[in-house]
């Protein structure tokens, strides 16, 4: 097996295949972490928290293996690739694997002005509570850790002087999935493409205006192509979670698991915080005039967010059309969902944000 492992066309999939959750010579458990993005940014910084922390607790029986920009496998992999035990925890995100995670992409839905800690605790409560959630991830033999949110999807754009919804008809827009059909519906000319090809488009003129976040825009360098940003608010990537191999998670111990778990909830709070501060330091930089990202920053008034939430609704409509016919309690999933969103945006309304406590 020695030299098989050592063979100089064995990938790192055959070999984390062939290994499986290590054990070191001290009895230490080392669990293999596959992520598609680079080592950068809140989200990867909040991983290294979450690995430290279960480090930590568990007096170091307990440690990670990163393996980031898809050295392992890709993003469209993981579901399969961590239920398989190919990776022992990585994140999973329902707009690349539909199929596996239809029940998931709840999250999904282009909900007008939900904020992101709010998103996030209630998809993690729906997550750890709604048995149609459970049965998914038990069946694709995944445990549920913690979840994830991309922030409220946004316009930017160059020339096109947006100031209310109907000056979107007929503007060429990079959008995709469900925000991509409710910008159609409002009139614009949505058109597909990577974000890693929008730079040049906006520049060239080949789009007017690209789906984005805010905490996005500086980081593809977009702010050199755009000179306005619309909030829009409309909608986040929720269905965006942390996940363990099931045969990985039940090798650790009952405090093991415990402190897992405990670890994952606390980093939904954790991650918020950091993405609460990125959304903030790039909209003052945006705000600031003469500095290199200076934008219009435009918000929509109350008649554009009402008509843009009912356009989100008929999209929603079809979302639960399609996930029952697909076998799924589409109705009471959403209800559920709606009904956390409410819970934690009361409680963020008369407590704050859990790190401003």
């Amino acid at each position: 097996m020695l030299n098989l492992l050592k063979g100089r066309y064995l990938t790192p999939l055959c070999l984390a295949v062939a290994l499986g959750a290590a054990q070191t010579a001290t009895g230490e458990t080392l669990l293999r972490w596959t992520e598609g993005s680079a080592d950068r940014g809140s989200r990867a910084a909040t991983y290294h928290w979450f690995a430290d922390q279960v480090k930590e607790r568990t007096g170091e029986e307990i440690s990670f293996q990163f393996y980031f920009g898809g050295a392992l496998m890709g993003h469209a992999a993981n579901v399969s690739g961590i239920g398989s035990g190919a990776a022992d925890i990585g994140q999973v995100i329902a707009a690349y694997t539909p199929k596996e995670l239809t029940a998931y992409s709840v999250g999904d839905l282009p909900l007008v002005g939900v904020d992101p800690w709010v998103g996030m605790r209630a998809m993690y409560e729906l997550a750890t509570t709604n048995p149609t959630l459970q049965k998914m991830f038990d069946e694709l033999n995944l445990v549920y850790i913690a979840n994830q949110s991309t922030g409220p999807v946004q316009l930017i754009c160059n020339g096109a002087d947006i100031k209310t919804l109907e000056d979107l008809k007929e503007v060429k827009i990079r959008a995709s999935g469900s925000y991509g059909e409710v910008l159609s519906s409002l009139g614009a000319n949505v058109i597909s493409m990577s974000q890693e090809d929008v730079y040049s488009a906006l520049d060239n003129g080949l789009v007017q205006c690209n789906q984005q976040y805010v905490q996005g825009v500086i980081p593809y360098r977009q702010h050199e192509v755009t000179d306005q940003i619309i909030l829009l608010n409309l909608g986040q990537i929720l269905g965006f979670g942390i996940v363990m191999n099931k045969d990985s998670f039940e090798r650790l111990s009952p405090e093991q698991q415990k402190i897992v778990r405990e670890a994952g909830s606390e980093f939904v709070d954790n991650y918020s915080e950091r993405l609460a501060g990125d959304v903030e330091s790039n909209l003052e930089k945006m705000n600031t005039l003469d500095s290199d990202f200076s934008m219009q920053v435009t918000e929509l008034g109350e008649a554009d967010i009402a008509t843009l939430a009912k356009a989100g609704e008929v999209y929603n409509a079809g979302w639960l059309e399609t996930t029952t016919e697909a076998g799924y309690p589409a109705e009471d999933l959403f209800a559920n969902f709606k009904a956390l969103v409410e819970k934690y945006d009361a409680e963020l309304k008369s407590k704050g944000y859990p790190w401003e406590r």
